[in-house]
């Protein structure tokens, strides 16, 4: 999704993945046009201003579409302010609140981590066999970052952070606090494409 946020850096990101026998093909999408007309796979929702992603996914004509998509268990990737947009709810939200797209049977508070000043690296605690084969010292970058304060029974915790969770996974939806898209790994994404969208 193209709307707002770190898109650019996802789309790198995920055309810098190698896997045997797949070709990663990656497209922008902002309107609900190209929605329905390129056959997706699998859909990236990057890190930004929720409220705004929000506001003009429905000014767009996108917002219910992707709502849908959730709903048709199709496979998405929400980082940062994706992550919030795909939670069933948020604590601390702007005055008037905002629309979710839900599906993600977590509770998110946004900026646990903090403001953007005090943005920080740090390793994490990898919790996923899978993505823990593929680490290799990975460290999880955290901007103005929300954090999840409930996760229920059929959600997955993919990695932590001092014992809170900062990725989680529940069926075809794939969620991290942090921004992978901005270092040089692309675990997280070939994570993504290997075992949401090929697994199907």
């Amino acid at each position: 999704m193209a709307i707002q946020g770190a898109f650019s850096e996802h789309c790198r990101t995920l055309l810098n993945v190698r896997i045997d026998g797949c070709d990663v093909e990656v497209v922008e999408v902002r309107s609900a046009r190209e929605f329905e007309e390129y056959e997706l796979d699998g859909l990236v929702i990057p890190g930004g201003e929720s409220t705004a992603i929000a506001l003009v996914a429905r000014k767009w004509g996108v917002l219910d579409l992707l709502k849908d998509w959730v709903k048709q268990g199709k496979p998405v990737y929400g980082t940062c302010a994706g992550l919030i947009m795909l939670a069933d709810s948020v604590e601390c939200q702007k005055e008037h609140g905002q629309e979710l797209i839900g599906g993600l049977d977590v509770t998110a508070k946004r900026n646990m981590y903090g403001k953007q000043i005090s943005s920080f690296i740090a390793p994490l605690d990898i919790q996923d066999e899978q993505l823990n084969s593929m680490t290799n010292g990975f460290k999880g970058m955290f901007i103005r970052a929300p954090g999840i304060t409930r996760v229920g029974e059929n959600v997955q915790i993919l990695a932590s952070l001092e014992g809170d969770p900062v990725a989680v996974r529940q069926n075809s939806i794939m969620v991290t606090c942090f921004h992978p898209e901005l270092t040089k790994s692309t675990i997280w994404h070939e994570y993504f494409i290997r075992h949401l969208i090929l697994k199907q």
